[in-house]
């Protein structure tokens, strides 16, 4: 029995398959990573310390720019000023603080109040320190870090984020690609198509010889008059299915 070659996939045509999962697996641990740490530092930065004015804060200050917020209660006039928060390190050494531009004013909520941000400070190492409020007598107060820093402090992680969600993305592709290079294709055939009579292993039926459909008979001519095949001077009725004995010179 003859038998037809069937193409093998070609096993150089795409990534491995190992090599797939480990870039996925990279990506993910990296975009893991990346958000775990990106989070962290948005919940440590909005970490906020209240009271009322007058206050005293004896707190541990991370790096960054700090700022002073007042519950405004609908008072549009600042209610603090510079000289009215001292800013001291454990070291007895003093903070210098400054207004807050207009153009950074920043508002935030808090206990079901809006604060406005009115005084800022520069912690430039982490460390113990006591905040003085003495302005906005009887006014609730917030000690808390500005949301440009905040964002400052965490782009970086989420941009590590990102870039793993990028190889984790490039190694569903490598992985898709290396799949469908290596799927068996349909069985080669010259040409194409298998030959008359051969049934391919896998089509639902034995391999083997098998002979050729024969094609179907045309039709017979419809009973009439016809040229008599052995007279081509005469006609002959022909009854549909056979030639009959009845003959006749040929108009």
């Amino acid at each position: 029995m003859t038998t037809y070659p069937v193409s093998e996939p070609d096993r150089r045509a795409g990534p491995g398959l190992a090599v797939s999962i480990a870039v996925i697996v990279v990506g993910a641990v990296v975009a893991i990573v990346g958000l775990a740490g990106g989070v962290a530092r948005v919940v440590h930065n909005l970490t906020a310390y209240s009271a009322v004015a007058p206050a005293r804060f004896d707190v541990h200050l991370s790096a960054g720019t700090w700022q002073v917020w007042v519950d405004d209660d609908g008072v549009l006039a600042d209610q603090l000023t510079p000289n009215d928060v001292r800013v001291v390190t454990a070291n007895g050494v003093r903070v210098p603080t400054t207004w807050v531009p207009d153009g950074d004013v920043e508002t935030r909520p808090h206990a079901g109040a809006v604060y406005t941000a009115e005084v800022r400070f520069v912690i430039a190492s982490a460390g113990e320190y006591t905040v003085t409020v003495n302005g906005a007598r009887g006014t609730a107060v917030l000690i808390a870090k500005s949301y440009r820093d905040l964002i400052k402090a965490a782009i970086g992680w989420f941009i590590l984020m990102g870039g793993g969600i990028l190889i984790a993305a490039l190694g569903v592709v490598l992985l898709i690609v290396g799949v469908v290079r290596r799927r068996p294709p349909h069985p080669a055939y010259p040409a194409g198509y298998p030959p008359a009579g051969y049934a391919p292993a896998g089509y639902g039926y034995p391999p083997g010889p098998y002979p050729a459909p024969t094609p179907p008979s045309p039709p017979l001519p419809v009973a009439g008059w016809y040229v008599d095949p052995s007279q081509p001077d005469a006609v002959r009725w022909w009854d549909g299915t056979r030639w009959t004995d009845q003959t006749r010179p040929s108009p």
